[in-house]
């Protein structure tokens, strides 16, 4: 009977340090430069435009290093551009004539920010079929490697490596 009150005390002990460790791991990710995100079909970040507008995005690794805008968000939102004007615009779509914000632009998601020189203005709700006010392909990403983590939901860019691109995708477990 000692034996195995000495032994349940050892499973205690061991499990109680797992979750000392599993605490401690849990709050060094908060405070590291993660950015949280939401999968619904797509990943959806929380954003801040020039430090003041919020909006949610999605993030599109074949954004080719840019932000744009969704229309009807742009339209509601309190982010008043002071300059907008037309480019033309090519992709899977064809060839069309877009309105674009010609101010740089400041969009931060978590500890990452990045400037953009011009902010395409897109029906972007129509062409993704939900709901969602901007999208963006993080700048330089090839610079770094760069997680995406399904199974904790978020995103992290790993700055102090020079290697090239490494994308890290964790699959959420199965059930």
């Amino acid at each position: 009977m000692i034996i195995n009150s000495s032994f349940n005390m050892k499973h205690i002990l061991i499990r109680m340090f797992a979750v000392i460790l599993l605490c401690g791991e849990l709050q060094a990710t908060a405070q590291n430069d993660s950015v949280p995100f939401l999968y619904r079909s797509h990943l959806i970040l929380h954003a801040t435009i020039n430090d003041t507008t919020e909006c949610d995005i999605l993030y599109d690794t074949g954004a080719a290093n840019m932000f744009g805008v969704d229309s009807v968000w742009l339209s509601h939102s309190d982010w008043k551009p002071d300059r907008i004007g037309s480019a033309m615009a090519s992709g899977g779509a064809g060839k069309t004539i877009v309105k674009i914000v010609m101010d740089k632009t400041k969009v931060s998601i978590g500890n990452i920010s990045n400037i953009y020189p011009f902010v395409p203005i897109f029906k972007l709700r129509d062409v993704v079929d939900c709901h969602i006010d901007g999208i963006l392909d993080i700048l330089n990403i090839a610079d770094y490697p760069f997680e995406i983590n399904f199974e904790q939901g978020f995103l992290k860019q790993h700055k102090n490596s020079k290697k090239k691109l490494v994308v890290c995708i964790k699959m959420m477990s199965q059930k």
